[in-house]
């Protein structure tokens, strides 16, 4: 019986020096002499590459990260290369594909660089858009401040921003001074409202001799307001707080007339005398509302708007109220 014996395939010695050559310039390395090292060699960088390449791409996946369409184009040039099961084709695939495996190197390069080094700076670039979002109408009116925003959002959705990564921290800075100035303008604004709201309130406590649960139920809500206008970097929440100031002190007085009101008893029971003082109840009212049209134009709108305002006022009087005039 014959045996018939097939001649291995190898590389030539002069494939075998550019493919090492090859090698040295795509993975930064020396390889190794010998077809059998070489190919060892080239399949341990080719699963380097694929093994960071694959943990990048789960982080490009969440849409934060940039890279994705690289990393996939990356990944498929890698597995088609270690799909090569003999030494031979592995090399020259490797050789055949030598342009597309130098602007691999590149794109791998900037991938490791930025996973490995830049994401913080990235990941602070996000936080700040989103922190300073809230604030975007007012920040934008400012110069300096819209040209940074607008900046942080090319970098953002740059497909390939790694050289742009740098500005990070400037920008951030040049936005942060303009936002902090602009939240402290704000504050300045509203919490001398918050504090007279408090004032009100704090009187109108004096005034009934109001106990020390009453005082707590009707000051905490305005104490905590102006706690969180001292801490909230919202520009739109903190000029809500004007509002909201002005109804948790209505909310306040209501009880503390609530609390200044007799209480029925049952039959027989004797009722004692409240360390409270009786204070009169409080009205508001609202003297925009009265007007009888948008525009007062004539000396007979003024009379109509002043006789409705002050049949408003003396009804209110004759009932022993007291007024608030908004």
């Amino acid at each position: 019986r014959r045996i018939s014996l097939v001649k291995r395939k190898v590389v030539d010695s002069g494939q075998l020096q550019q493919a090492r050559q090859l090698a040295k310039e795509v993975f930064a390395t020396l390889a190794p002499d010998g077809e059998d090292a070489l190919d060892a060699h080239l399949r341990e960088q080719l699963g380097r590459w694929r093994g960071d390449l694959s943990q990048y791409q789960t982080l490009a996946a969440t849409g934060n990260y940039p890279g994705g369409q690289s990393i996939a184009d990356a990944l498929g040039v890698i597995n088609k290369l270690l799909a090569e099961t003999r030494s031979v084709g592995l090399i020259e695939q490797f050789l055949t594909r030598k342009a597309d495996l130098l602007d691999l190197a590149d794109d791998i390069h900037e991938l490791r660089n930025f996973y490995d080094n830049q994401r913080p700076s990235w990941d602070k670039l996000r936080q700040a858009r989103t922190r300073f979002q809230p604030n975007r109408g007012w920040l934008e009116q400012d110069a300096s401040a819209a040209a940074a925003l607008q900046r942080i959002q090319v970098i953002l959705q740059a497909p390939a921003p790694y050289g742009m990564i740098k500005e990070a921290a400037g920008l951030i800075h040049q936005i942060e001074q303009v936002n902090d100035a602009l939240i402290a303008e704000h504050s300045a604004r509203v919490l001398p409202e918050v504090d007279k709201q408090l004032a009100k309130v704090q009187v109108e406590l004096d005034d009934a001799k109001a106990d020390n649960t009453l005082r707590n139920r009707c000051l905490y809500p305005l104490q905590q307001l102006k706690s969180q206008v001292e801490t909230q970097t919202s520009i739109a929440h903190i000029g809500q707080a004007a509002t909201t100031a002005v109804d948790l002190a209505d909310a306040a007085f209501a009880e503390i007339e609530a609390a200044l009101k007799p209480k029925d008893l049952p039959p027989g029971e004797v009722k004692e005398k409240s360390p409270m003082s009786y204070v009169k109840p409080r009205r508001v009212i609202k003297a925009a509302a009265l007007t009888p049209k948008p525009y007062l134009e004539t000396k007979d709108d003024i009379d109509a708007y002043l006789n409705k305002l002050r049949d408003a006022l003396e009804q209110i009087i004759a009932a022993g109220d007291r007024i608030e005039i908004r």
